[in-house]
C-alpha cells in the first residue's frame, strides 16, 4: 500500500516537472494590444527586462503602436516581431512587413524586417515566423521608445525581455492580460472566419433543400387534388 502511494507521488512530481519545463521554455507575460481609435496606441512597460509578448493586429497601412520601455540601463535589450505562420500573413511579401523605430537619447533608428525564421511557441501551441530581431547586450539608455508602423493589415506579436517573472504586472496603457483561449482565437482568426463562412453556406444550402422539398410536396398535393378532383367533389356533395 505504501509502495503504491510512493509510485503515485513520484508520478505526480514527474508530471509537474514536465509541465513546468514546458511552461518555462516559452514563459512570458502575454498581453493583448487594444487599438486606440482616437489617440495613439501606447503601452508602458516599467521593466523591459521582464519577458512579455504583446499580441496585436493592424487593419490597414500606417497604423502605429508605441512601446515605452523602461529600466534598461546597462541591461540587455531584446526585442522581436513575429507573425502567425498562417494565411494571409505567411504569404505576405517582405516589403509589406511593418517598420520599426528605436528612439532613445542618442536619436532615432529605423529598421525593416531583417530575419525570417520559424518559431514554435509550445505553451500556446502556435507556429510563428520571426520577421525582426534586435539585441544589444549592454543598452546604454535607461529608456527606449519602440514604434511599430504598419505597411499592411497583419497580425503580429511584439516580444520583449528575457527574465521570467509572473508575480507582478509591468505592462499598462492600451493593453490587457491575454489568456490562452484569447490567444487561440487570435491565432485561428482566419480559420474561424472560414469555418463561419462554411457554416453560413451550409445553412443556406440546408434552407434551399427544405424549400425544394416543400415545393415538390406542394406540387404532389396539387396534382393529387387535380387527379382526384371528381371523387373529392362527390364526397363534399354527399
Amino acid at each position: 500500500m505504501v509502495l503504491i502511494h510512493k509510485v503515485k507521488i513520484i508520478y505526480l512530481i514527474s508530471t509537474l516537472l514536465v509541465f513546468f519545463n514546458l511552461y518555462s521554455v516559452s514563459a512570458h507575460q502575454p498581453f493583448k494590444i487594444i487599438s486606440d481609435q482616437i489617440n495613439e496606441t501606447s503601452i508602458d512597460l516599467s521593466d523591459a527586462t521582464v519577458s512579455h509578448a504583446f499580441y496585436g493586429e493592424f487593419s490597414e497601412k500606417n497604423q502605429e503602436v508605441i512601446f515605452n520601455l523602461d529600466n534598461l540601463s546597462d541591461s540587455p535589450l531584446d526585442i522581436s516581431i513575429l507573425i502567425p505562420d498562417k494565411q494571409p500573413e505567411n504569404l505576405t511579401s517582405k516589403d509589406l512587413f511593418p517598420m520599426i523605430y528605436l528612439i532613445d537619447e542618442s536619436g532615432e533608428k529605423r529598421f525593416l524586417s531583417n530575419i525570417r525564421s520559424d518559431f514554435y511557441e509550445p505553451f500556446s501551441r502556435m507556429d510563428l515566423i520571426r520577421i525582426f530581431e534586435y539585441k544589444e547586450e549592454n543598452f546604454s539608455s535607461n529608456k527606449v521608445v519602440v514604434k511599430i508602423v504598419s505597411n499592411s493589415s497583419m497580425r503580429y506579436v511584439f516580444s520583449v525581455g528575457y527574465k521570467e517573472i509572473f508575480s507582478k504586472r509591468y505592462a499598462y496603457g492600451d493593453t490587457e492580460a491575454f489568456n490562452q483561449n484569447g490567444q487561440q482565437i487570435w491565432y485561428k482568426k482566419g480559420e474561424l472566419s472560414s469555418q463561419e463562412s462554411n457554416i453560413v453556406q451550409q445553412n443556406q444550402s440546408g434552407k434551399e433543400i427544405i424549400y425544394v422539398i416543400i415545393f415538390l410536396f406542394s406540387l404532389v398535393v396539387i396534382y393529387g387534388v387535380f387527379l382526384f378532383r371528381n371523387q373529392i367533389i362527390s364526397k363534399i356533395k354527399k
